[in-house]
């Protein structure tokens, strides 16, 4: 690799004491910087150093041992795992003095609460919330874990209020104390305490099935919502060991190069041994059994290497090899999520030409969402699933499996289409009022701290046949990737057949410059069809988590000369 990284931007400049000064900036957007270099020099060179900074994440750094009442020019370049050095960021004076400002910063809100003893199953933290600061000058809020003795800080606070979001904190297995400490520039800190338990047993078994039909249709959208549940599993505390991932080629849902998929032939057989061998070992009483389908799908298949003979699992083979799970374990919890078409015919206890009651999943103690009806087509989205993508990111965020179920069931529904996902842990194979009592006990993972991003604000202005759709967007946990927007013209039809493609016009949303959570899309010549178009807003973070879907309503374009004002459900 010869080519350098981006130069870091944004430099700030921290007076500490008479002969220490301090430089934040922020950090290079390339994936692959490792570190960053510090320059400094007085106005006349006579007194000049550098510093390494190792880490991409790191950007703030101590200069000590400088000469009283002298101007600096400080300057970042980034380095990459090749050490090739960016252009430098440009140079920002600073002196050394003692800070005047003798006011301490308080945290007024935290997530987690800033009192209190917490237990997750979760390896990584994210602390967020808000910081002020009388003194007009707030820098930065650390958290240090010391347990393991490792720490992470966000450098990005500024003026006298600033909201903060230190992610990734690490958590060992029993007691963590949390040391949160936060900052203003003349490096008064104001020190809070927590402490989190993170449960260590295995809590249980994971069985994640990404199948396919004979010619790999929408393949990418089955991968993404495939890899998304691997890692919403791995967030809730399942290790490696406690997932099993069948799919047909490797995926690594990480991102860290190695495939988290098992190197075993994706088959029915194969789903089998995971169900009756693999998982034995690892459910019982207390530790729940999970198995998520995510392909397409017909009345009473389910496609794994295809949709013919011999490549499908049908509703009776799956309860027997889970039934035989049950009987030889005694795991007293077992959820079961498949996303396929017409995948309530694994749920209604019916089966084949003849209908015979007793072959679909409902028994007791089980816990069955399929993402649509018997006879209805289940949707892929931008890159997953419409169900899916809501559903699993409201576990990701410590909900129950009925509260996300009612979120997917929404998010359908704000589409127009005719899909209707199914619960039922009642065990009479129907979807019913009497159906979520026990879903509403189960979740995949407990956490006290929301991570998914949240759409704030939607607007559609309109002239002639053009149009503005813009989306005002907080992210999570994780930095945004993608928001898009589902445009459904009044002409707009559903398939008649069996698929998962409901081809309807999708319109990404771009950043705009200097506005912060703002996006935006020109949708030239979009509106030119007579009557009401749908319009659902959509947005997810790059571990694809999804925010709530927004529905601005629908927009009469027998007004269309003028800007309406939309509003939002």
């Amino acid at each position: 690799d010869t080519v350098p990284p981006a130069p870091p931007t944004n430099l700030r400049c921290l007076a500490l004491n008479p002969t220490t000064v301090a430089l934040q900036w922020q950090r290079s957007g390339e994936f692959d910087t490792a570190a960053y270099r510090v320059t400094f020099r007085n106005e006349a060179a006579t007194d000049t150093g550098t510093s390494d900074v190792e880490g991409a994440t790191n950007t703030f750094v101590e200069l000590d041992g400088l000469t009283e009442d002298t101007t600096y020019l400080l300057m970042v370049q980034a380095l990459d795992f090749s050490r090739n050095e960016s252009a430098p960021s440009g140079e920002i004076p600073c002196r050394p003095a003692e800070p005047t400002d003798n006011t301490d910063p308080v945290i007024s809100t935290m997530q987690p609460a800033l009192s209190g003893i917490y237990t997750t199953t979760a390896p990584l933290l994210t602390v967020s919330g808000a910081a002020q600061d009388a003194g007009n000058n707030l820098s930065r809020v650390r958290v240090h874990n010391g347990g393991l003795h490792q720490e992470k800080t966000d450098f990005s606070l500024a003026d006298g209020a600033s909201e903060f979001r230190v992610e990734d904190v690490p958590l060992r297995i029993g007691s963590n104390p949390l040391e949160i400490q936060v900052f203003d520039e003349a490096n008064n800190t104001t020190t809070y305490n927590v402490e989190v338990i993170r449960l260590g047993e295995s809590p249980g078994a994971v069985i994640i099935v990404a199948g396919h039909n004979e010619t790999f249709g929408l393949q990418t959208n089955i991968y993404n919502a495939a890899n998304r549940a691997y890692r919403v599993f791995r967030s809730a505390g399942y290790t490696d060991d406690d997932i099993y991932y069948l799919a047909p080629v490797g995926q690594d849902a990480t991102g860290d190069g190695i495939p988290d998929t098992r190197n075993v032939p994706l088959s029915p057989a194969a789903v089998q041994e995971a169900i009756t061998t693999w998982a034995k070992s690892r459910v019982g009483p207390d530790q729940p059994f999970f198995l998520y389908l995510m392909d397409h799908g017909f009345a009473d298949k389910y496609c794994v290497t295809g949709c013919s003979a011999g490549n499908i699992i049908t509703p009776a083979e799956l309860n027997g090899w889970i039934e035989e799970l049950e009987d030889e374990t005694d795991v007293d919890e077992v959820n079961i999520f498949i996303e396929a078409c017409q995948s309530g015919s694994f749920l209604d206890n019916l089966e084949g030409e003849n209908q015979a009651p007793g072959n679909g999943l409902a028994r007791t103690g089980r816990v069955v969402v399929t993402s649509t009806g018997r006879v209805n087509n289940a949707y892929a989205s931008a890159d997953g699933a419409y169900f899916s993508d809501t559903f699993f990111s409201c576990l990701a965020d410590s909900q129950s499996i009925k509260a996300c179920f009612d979120e997917g069931l929404t998010a359908v529904a704000l589409a127009g289409v005719d899909q209707s996902p199914w619960l039922d842990d009642n065990a009479d194979g129907t979807f019913s009022g009497g159906d979520g009592n026990i879903a509403d006990q189960r979740t995949v993972t407990s956490f006290f701290s929301s991570i998914r991003p949240r759409i704030t604000a939607t607007n559609v202005e309109i002239d002639g046949g053009s149009g503005v759709l813009t989306a005002q967007v907080e992210p999570g946990a994780e930095a945004l990737r993608l928001v898009w927007a589902a445009v459904y013209p009044p002409g707009f039809a559903e398939p008649g057949e069996v698929t998962l493609n409901l081809n309807v016009p999708l319109v990404r949303l771009e950043t705009v410059e200097e506005t912060p959570g703002l996006y935006r899309f020109d949708y030239t010549n979009g509106f030119v069809e007579e009557g009401d178009y749908r319009i659902i807003f959509y947005a997810q973070d790059r571990v694809g988590i999804h925010a709530t879907p927004v529905r601005e309503g629908d927009v009469p374009l027998g007004q269309r000369l003028f800007a309406p004002q939309v509003m939002n459900d």
